[in-house]
């Protein structure tokens, strides 16, 4: 049985479970559902990820999606109402940010790992996400 993370208020909207594919241990496959508005976009984010580095794993967990390289942390993802939320395991600061669109999240609870929050809100941001992977596999 999967964890609802949203109100069943529209049987229209019906519940989807992340792709078996990218997620490893049969244990934990049922455990996370994207909200279906979500799923696409999620979908493309994990291919686009998944294309960095090969090895890279990822994991569902209750309420969040766990990705490492190794046994190093990398990001986690939490699928809520509104958005699809990154978080970057890496310390304020230790990230190229330009454009001042990561959020510091480290004195802030919150599921996950990670102390940089990015809210996904569109493909078109897909790009900016893998740079940040990029850099937080290189630190």
């Amino acid at each position: 049985m999967g964890l609802d993370l949203y109100p069943r208020n529209n049987p229209e909207d019906i519940e989807e479970q992340l792709p078996q594919g990218h997620l490893t241990g049969n244990e934990n496959k049922n455990l996370f559902n994207v909200r279906p508005k979500f799923l696409n976009l999620y979908n493309n984010l994990v291919d686009e990820i998944m294309k960095i580095n090969s090895d890279i794993t990822v994991t569902a967990m209750k309420v969040y999606i766990k990705f490492m390289l190794g046994k190093r942390y990398l990001l986690s993802i939490d699928c809520n109402n509104s958005a699809i939320i990154v978080y970057f395991c890496a310390k304020p600061g230790q990230l190229e940010d330009p454009k001042k669109i990561l959020k510091n999240v480290s004195s802030v609870g919150h599921h996950g790992y990670g102390d940089l929050r990015f809210d996904l809100n569109d493909a078109k941001q897909i790009p900016m996400v893998c740079e940040f992977v990029n850099q937080v596999i290189n630190l």
